[in-house]
């Protein structure tokens, strides 16, 4: 997301330490040879650094991870190659900053995840997005307060400091961050642009609802559907709403056309970077050729299962000579 590049000066000072970190171990191979028999020696569960890509941004949240984790190994080696980055990663101020910002690319992280799906329509989307808005509003209360629980790391690292003193800077850096956090959210997805709340019908159309934008015929067919008990029950056995508005289709042609309207555009780049992945296996370099590539794209891609023992027994095992 966006966001995360437009990260405060200090912030991105501290990222960009903890690149510079990262690429000096990773840049020669006799370093992350020596890095990796140190963190061996200390007992610890991993030995090497991720490599920061721009392309994937947010994988820089793994790379912040896996830093905190080893950052007193980081530094027990910087000492002796790199003592100015090394004095810079032993303060306690900047490691707070570290857990932080290592915090904020972990819970951006889990949202964006949860925003990608081969089934997730817009109301799915939009559901994800209002709850994590609202979730801003408490984290901007309790930090308001002093109370920073939310943020795991740095508050586990404030309590191992045995409480160390959060200054005024690090807390207004804190309260700051959470505050254009909340203004990019309103800003990029307003209520008003808020499809599913306009078309809760879709998501659920046994619930009585008022002012909808339909017409006669498709409120009338919505009345049907929703007097119906039997088709409730569909509801509740399909997957997903897309494949209980497709079974509808021959009766409530109407309203099912409409509705699948709403729900086909693409709410995220999954589905297309799904295909592009998918391409990246089928076209690999240890295929001698592939001069069609509709059919095993295709193949690749589809939801359908075929039934291979009903088309194995419909095909004759050895022609007649």
């Amino acid at each position: 997301m966006l966001e995360t590049k437009q990260l405060s000066p200090k912030l991105n000072e501290v990222l960009l330490t903890v690149v510079k970190a990262v690429n000096l171990i990773r840049s020669k191979a006799l370093n992350s040879r020596l890095f990796a028999t140190l963190c061996d020696n200390m007992g610890s569960l991993h030995s090497k650094l991720l490599l920061v890509t721009e392309v994937r941004w947010l994988s820089r949240g793994r790379v912040l991870a896996r830093f905190y984790e080893l950052r007193e190994e980081v530094c027990m080696f910087l000492e002796k190659n790199n003592p100015e980055l090394a004095a810079v990663s032993r303060d306690g101020q900047w490691v707070a900053k570290l857990a932080f910002l290592t915090d904020i690319f972990e819970i951006i992280n889990v949202l964006n995840l949860g925003l990608q799906g081969p089934s997730h329509t817009v109301f799915d989307l939009w559901k994800k997005i209002a709850a994590f808005k609202q979730k801003l509003k408490l984290w901007k209360t309790e930090v308001e307060k002093g109370s920073f629980a939310i943020f795991n790391l740095f508050s586990e690292f404030i309590i191992e400091t045995e409480g160390m003193n959060i200054n005024r800077q690090l807390s207004s850096l804190v309260k700051a961050y959470i505050a254009s956090f909340q203004g990019y959210f309103d800003k990029y997805f307003p209520a008003s642009s808020d499809v599913s709340s306009k078309n809760l019908w879709v998501a659920n159309p046994f619930l009585p609802l008022k002012d909808i934008d339909l017409t006669l015929n498709e409120q009338e067919e919505l009345i049907e559907i929703s007097s119906d008990p039997q088709l409730e029950v569909v509801k509740i056995q399909c997957d997903n709403i897309a494949s209980f508005w497709i079974k509808l289709l021959d009766e409530y042609q109407t309203l099912s056309q409409k509705t699948l309207k709403i729900l086909l555009p693409f709410n995220s780049t999954y589905l297309c970077e799904t295909a592009f992945s998918t391409l990246n296996v089928i076209k690999n370099k240890h295929r001698n050729s592939l001069l069609k590539l509709d059919a095993p794209f295709r193949l690749s891609l589809t939801s359908l299962k075929p039934n291979i023992e009903d088309l194995a027994s419909k095909m004759q095992n050895q022609g007649s000579h």
